[in-house]
C-alpha cells in the first residue's frame, strides 16, 4: 500500500512565506484538485486530501492494490508530480526553495505525523486544540472535491480517536471536571440562577456526556442525551434553549442554517475538539456560542501566564506515547484492510450481502422511524467487517 504526505510546513520553509501561501488557500487548492484529477486518470483508486493550517500545506496520498515493484514505481511517479505541483505553487507566490525543502513521510511515519498534527504537537503551543478544527475543515473540502478514497476516511477516523484519547487521558490537554464545572457557571452566569431551571438542554455526544447531563439536571434542567449524531433530525434543536455538541464524529457539522431557521434564542455550546458547530455560527444574532476554548482558557486565573505545555514532560511523553501507538495500530489495520487483497474482495462480498439483506427486510416496513433504524444497523455491521475479517484471518494464522 502506498501512503505518504508530502508539501512544506515552517519547519521546511520560513513560517512567513508558509502564511503568504495558505492565505492564497483557494487557488492552491483548486490548482490541486486540477493536477489530482490528471493523477487519478493514470493511478486508478487514488485517494488524497489536503492537510492545511497556518504552519503547513501537505497532501496525505493513499494507494492500494498493487504488488511490490508497481507499488514502488508508481509512489516515485506521484512524488515527482507532487514536487512539480508544489514548486509551481511556491514560484507563483515568489517563494525561494531549494530541492530539500519538501516535506516527506511514509507508512506508519506518516500516521504518526498526521495524529502529532491533529493532536497538536506541530503547533507553536504544543497540545492547542484548535489546529484540529483546521484540519477537519481542509479534510472536508476534499471530501468535498472527491479526492478522497476509503483509506483516507479511515485514517481521519483514526486521527480524531487519537486526539480524544489525547485530551481524555492527559489532565494537563484538557481536564473534564473543569471544563463541566466551567460551563455550568457560563450558563448559570448567562440565564441566571433564578431562570436556569425548567430549561431544555440536549446534549448530543458520548464520553463524559452522561456526567454532564447529571451535572446539568441537578439545577433543574431537563435533559435530553443523544449518543448517535447520525440517527438526530436537526429539525429537533428548536425544542430546545440550550443545545451541547460533543460528537466523536470528525464528518457531523452543524452549520449556521441548522441554527438559523427558527430565530429561536438559543445557548449554542461546542465541545468537541473537531469542531462539531462552524464558526459562522457566532455571528448569528439569536445564538450565543460557547467553544472549547473558553470552556478551557477559562481555566487559568486572570493575569495568569499559560505556560507552553511542551515544558510539561509528563504531558509531552505521555501524549507522544498515545500518539506513536495510535499511529501503529492504525497503520496495521490499513495494511490488512486496504493492503490485504484477498480481505479487500472478501469484505466487499459480505458488505454485498449485508446491502442485499437489509434491501430485502426493508421492502416489508413501512414506518419511517423503523426504516431509519435498519439503516443505522445496517451501516454498523458493515462498519464492523474488517475488524471481524482481521480477527478470523489472525486466528488462522496462529493455528
Amino acid at each position: 500500500m502506498i501512503l505518504f504526505i508530502y508539501g512544506v510546513n515552517s519547519k521546511t520553509i520560513p513560517k512567513e512565506k508558509i502564511l503568504s501561501l495558505v492565505s492564497d488557500y483557494e487557488e492552491i487548492f483548486r490548482l490541486f484538485t486540477i493536477e489530482f484529477e490528471r493523477l487519478k486518470n493514470d493511478f486508478k483508486g487514488l485517494g488524497a486530501s489536503v492537510i492545511s493550517t497556518c504552519q503547513r500545506f501537505e497532501i496525505l496520498i493513499a494507494l492500494s492494490g498493487l504488488d511490490g515493484g508497481e507499488e514502488k514505481e508508481s509512489a516515485a511517479a506521484i512524488r515527482q508530480r507532487l514536487a512539480k505541483y508544489f514548486k509551481s505553487i511556491l514560484r507563483k507566490h515568489e517563494i525561494n526553495f531549494k530541492s530539500g525543502d519538501f516535506f516527506y513521510s511514509a507508512s506508519e511515519h506518516a500516521l504518526k505525523h498526521l495524529f502529532g498534527v491533529v493532536c497538536g504537537f506541530e503547533s507553536e503551543d504544543i497540545g492547542e486544540i484548535q489546529v484540529l478544527g483546521q484540519v477537519k475543515d481542509s479534510y472536508k473540502r476534499s471530501c468535498e472535491a472527491s479526492l478522497v478514497c476509503g483509506a483516507i476516511n479511515k485514517i481521519y477516523g483514526e486521527a480524531l480517536k487519537c486526539a480524544i484519547k489525547v485530551r481524555n487521558k492527559v489532565p494537563v490537554f484538557t481536564d473534564r471536571n473543569k471544563i463541566r464545572n466551567n460551563l455550568l457557571k457560563m450558563l448559570h452566569e448567562r440565564i441566571g440562577d433564578e431562570n436556569i431551571s425548567g430549561k431544555r438542554a440536549l446534549i448530543i455526544g458520548g464520553g463524559g456526556a452522561g456526567r454532564l447531563a447529571e451535572a446539568l439536571r441537578l439545577p433543574g434542567i431537563k435533559v435530553r442525551l443523544v449518543k448517535n449524531p447520525s440517527s438526530l433530525k436537526k429539525e429537533i434543536f428548536k425544542d430546545y434553549d440550550i443545545l451541547i455538541f460533543d460528537a466523536a464524529d470528525i464528518d457531523f457539522r452543524v452549520n449556521a442554517s441548522d441554527l438559523s431557521r427558527y430565530n429561536k434564542s438559543q445557548i449554542v455550546v461546542d465541545m468537541s475538539i473537531s469542531r462539531n458547530v462552524s464558526v459562522e455560527s457566532a455571528a448569528l444574532e439569536n445564538i450565543e456560542l460557547i467553544t472549547i476554548e473558553n470552556l478551557i482558557s477559562s481555566n487559568w486565573k486572570e493575569g495568569e501566564n499559560l505556560k507552553k505545555r511542551s515544558e510539561n514532560k509528563n504531558f509531552y511523553e505521555c501524549a507522544e506515547n498515545i500518539v506513536k501507538q495510535s499511529a501503529g495500530e492504525a497503520f496495521e489495520c490499513l495494511e490488512f484492510e486496504f493492503g490485504n487483497g484477498r480481505a479487500m474482495d472478501l469484505m466487499k462480498e459480505i458488505a454485498a450481502s449485508i446491502e442485499k439483506e437489509f434491501a430485502r427486510s426493508a421492502r416489508a416496513i413501512e414506518d419511517g422511524k423503523d426504516l431509519k433504524i435498519l439503516e443505522g444497523l445496517k451501516r454498523a455491521l458493515i462498519k464492523k467487517i474488517p475488524s471481524l475479517i482481521k480477527r478470523r484471518y489472525m486466528k488462522k494464522l496462529m493455528y
